[in-house]
């Protein structure tokens, strides 16, 4: 199984774990596990932090992918499963992550419950 960070969690699990239930933190440092986040989470991040909603440390976007998360990219076929999304809310990186992880048949790990109101397999991290 893989699964997806929303950007609420990858902040959370560098940050300030102890947010998360500790049975996500097990799981995000499994080595057999294999965890990503989405190429839009340190877009949808940057904006906040440009506009002041969010403070992070400067390296913060320099060290995502370390230690053990691997960068999901937007291709044609998230794209796809985006446009067949039911419109449950307006936030768009919320429905490109659940596209992407629908399109990936990936688990989202988050703490927005409007998340698991799609069809798409969720883990709620805290």
């Amino acid at each position: 199984m893989s699964y997806l960070l929303d950007s609420n969690i990858l902040i959370w699990a560098r940050l300030e774990r102890r947010r998360i239930l500790p049975a996500i933190i097990s799981l995000l440092e499994n080595p057999r596990k294999k965890v990503s986040y989405s190429i839009i989470t340190p877009w949808e991040l940057s904006i906040k932090y440009m506009k002041g909603k969010i403070i992070l440390p400067k390296n913060f976007f320099t060290t995502l992918s370390r230690p053990s998360f691997d960068c999901l990219p937007i291709e044609e076929h998230h794209i796809t499963a985006l446009r067949s999304l039911p419109h449950l809310h307006g936030d768009p990186f919320d429905r490109m992550l659940v596209a992407q992880a629908i399109a990936e048949n990936m688990t989202i790990i988050t703490a927005d419950a409007k998340i698991a109101a799609y069809p798409v397999k969720t883990l709620l991290a805290k």
